[in-house]
């Protein structure tokens, strides 16, 4: 039976109002989206790739996408979608994962606050930062959104929660396994956030060694924060092999072999195939990584595999080097064009090929060029893209100048944060390797992916951002405090 007693006594404290405040912004918000969208979730063009697996698992039994095995996607979203998809049709499947989302953003709101608590950060400075993250545009836009993006921000912050727990208080086993958990659960949602778990891993690893100057100790507490990664993706591994007799790590399309083109969801007519892996690359020296979501970035790569098309104003004339000119561009945009006809499995080997080999060139030839250029104009893409492209749209609205706004401040703030926080005299040690675990994974963050990922969307920093988040909120609140007592 319901105690309703308990429920007025948790509701009276501050959590309690937090998470009806959160509640009650979200019906207003849901009734809203329903009344003029006619819809209260929406769920973007490639969702199928994420759901459909989960619905042929439901109803044959076996993972699959349009009846071939599947691995194009890692199964992250089994929580929620494919665990209600055991017991309900996709329609309500979807909405109850909607529900699921919003639930778990209020869950982290929660977080959030304890988290400044434990900061120690004033009452109106958390306030301020949690309506921020409550009701800012940034959020809003993915929050009714069925997509990993939400998820991934909120276990981000129960994450930065947990962190900060090993970090000033006692090593618990516990902590460390709900550590290992969350982390698991983000990677196989966004598999480039290994990054951030490998560095969290190396964080865990100094700290028990700190703590206790024993390395079995360390070696034990370490075990309990990779259980969890260890045991689910031994069995992603062993299913994958089992069903494509080859190994794959995290999914099939991040190569070029006959068992990838078999096994790629994108048939010979779709730019996204496994042969034009290297050719995202290609743009990256010369200066347009494939921007996802944004017109411009989408049409120069469309432009270039179509084969009627010979125009190459896009390429910038420091790119012609020795064996790249602009009859090489052109033969490899004819294999590209002409790839796109029929399917041809040796044509698409071909494109491959020709693409590396470029690269390789470009690698010898040019590596300033291909190391460092390539790697500031895709940490540029990555930080600003989406808002810096909406700020000279025609249809630019107020809302879109807040969350403009609020991200950059956010974006500024936070790395002024990462380099001055750190070291304040009177913040405790543990407080100290807090911050600097924040500002440190950031950058690294930052760095390895504009290394290793030639595709930028401003979602894909959405963790990082997060974290930033939180230093900005240390700041503004050390700034205050300080003002106070000038």
């Amino acid at each position: 039976m319901i105690n309703f007693s308990n429920i007025k006594n948790y509701i009276q404290k501050e959590e309690g109002l937090i998470v009806l405040g959160s509640m009650v912004f979200y019906t207003i918000l849901g009734i809203y989206q329903y009344v003029i969208y006619k819809n209260l979730f929406f769920w973007p063009a490639d969702i199928d790739e994420f759901i459909y697996p989960f619905d042929s698992f439901a109803e044959t039994g076996s993972y699959s996408y349009y009846g071939k095995p599947y691995a194009g996607r890692p199964p992250g979203l089994f929580i929620p979608y494919g665990f209600f998809r055991m017991f309900f049709n996709s329609y309500v499947s979807l909405y109850l994962s909607g529900i699921f989302q919003i639930a778990l953003k209020i869950f982290s709101i929660v977080y959030l606050w304890r988290l400044f608590k434990k900061l120690d950060c004033l009452k109106f400075v958390s306030l301020i930062f949690l309506l921020i993250y409550l009701c800012s545009p940034i959020w809003m836009t993915i929050d009714f959104v069925l997509h990993p993006y939400s998820i991934s921000a909120s276990i981000t912050i129960i994450l930065i929660y947990y962190i900060y727990k090993i970090s000033t208080e006692e090593i618990e086993q516990k902590n460390l396994f709900v550590l290992g958990i969350l982390f698991t659960y983000l990677y196989f949602l966004r598999p480039y956030l290994l990054i951030i778990y490998i560095i969290a891993f190396l964080y865990v690893l100094y700290l028990s060694i700190v703590r206790f100057k024993s390395l079995v100790i360390s070696t034990k507490l370490l075990l309990y924060f990779l259980f969890p990664f260890l045991i689910l993706e031994s069995a992603w591994v062993v299913r994958n092999y089992l069903t494509f007799k080859d190994l794959i790590l995290v999914q099939t399309t991040h190569g070029l072999s006959n068992k990838s083109l078999s096994l790629s969801e994108y048939g010979f007519n779709n730019p996204l195939k496994p042969s034009l892996l290297p050719l995202r690359k290609l743009f990256v020296v010369w200066g347009y990584p494939l921007k996802w979501y944004d017109g411009k970035g989408r049409s120069i790569h469309t432009q270039f595999i179509r084969l009627e098309d010979t125009a190459l104003w896009y390429i910038p004339p420091e790119a012609y080097n020795g064996l790249i000119n602009r009859d090489s561009i052109l033969y490899l945009k004819r294999l590209i064009g002409q790839s796109f006809l029929q399917k041809n499995d040796s044509l698409e080997h071909l494109i491959y090929s020709v693409s590396q080999r470029y690269l390789k060139y470009y690698r010898q030839e040019s590596p300033i060029r291909y190391w460092l250029t390539s790697t500031i104009i895709k940490i540029k893409y990555l930080l600003f893209i989406h808002l810096q492209d909406e700020r000279f749209n025609k249809n630019m609205n107020f809302l879109l100048w807040i969350k403009m706004c609020v991200y950059y401040f956010v974006l500024f703030s936070g790395f002024v944060g990462s380099l001055a926080l750190w070291n304040i005299r009177r913040y405790s040690n543990e407080k100290k390797r807090f911050i600097l675990f924040l500002s440190l994974s950031n950058f690294l963050f930052i760095i390895l992916f504009s290394l290793l990922i030639d595709t930028v969307q401003l979602l894909y920093f959405l963790s990082g951002y997060l974290m930033l988040f939180v230093l900005s909120a240390i700041l503004v609140n050390e700034l205050i405090k300080r003002f106070r007592h000038a």
